[in-house]
C-alpha cells in the first residue's frame, strides 16, 4: 500500500499582539516565497504606513461592511473599527498550491477552522502561528 504524501499547508494564519513583528516575518516569508500571497482583510479604519501591500482594504464605511455581513466569516469590532475577512477570499485561497497568508485575531482562527471542520482534508491545509512578544511565554 502506498503511503499518501502529506499535503503542504496553503492557508497560513498569523496572529499576535500589535507591534510584535508579524509584518516583518511576513515580509521575509514573501521575499523567500515569491509565489505566496496575502489574503486581504477589510476594515473601517484608515490605512496605516505599517500595512503590508494588499493586507487591508481600508476606508470602508460601517454601512458598507454591515451590508455585506453574511459575506464575512465574522466581523470584529476593536478600537472603534470593524475588521473582517471574506469567506470567498479564504475559500479561493484553499485552491492555490502556494501559501496564502491571513493576518487575523485569535478568535478568527477558531471561526475559520470551524468553517472547514466538515472537510477534514482542508483542515490539514491550514497552519496557524501565534507570534509572541519578546519575553512572552
Amino acid at each position: 500500500m502506498k503511503r499518501r504524501k502529506k499535503e503542504k499547508p496553503v492557508l497560513l494564519t498569523i496572529t499576535g499582539s500589535s507591534g510584535v513583528g508579524k509584518s516583518a516575518i511576513i515580509k521575509k516569508f514573501l521575499a523567500k516565497n515569491p509565489k505566496a500571497g496575502l489574503i486581504k482583510s477589510y476594515t473601517t479604519r484608515d490605512p496605516r504606513d505599517s500595512d503590508l501591500p494588499g493586507e487591508y482594504e481600508s476606508d470602508l464605511s460601517a454601512e458598507d461592511i454591515a451590508g455585506r455581513k453574511e459575506d464575512f466569516f465574522k466581523l470584529f469590532f476593536a478600537h472603534g473599527n470593524f475588521y473582517g475577512t471574506l469567506k470567498k477570499d479564504v475559500v479561493e485561497a484553499m485552491a492555490y498550491s502556494d501559501p496564502r497568508i491571513l493576518i487575523i485575531v485569535p478568535e478568527a482562527v477558531r471561526v475559520i477552522r470551524e468553517y472547514f471542520f466538515k472537510w477534514p482534508i482542508l483542515q490539514t491545509l491550514i497552519a496557524s502561528f501565534y507570534v509572541l512578544s519578546p519575553g512572552e511565554d
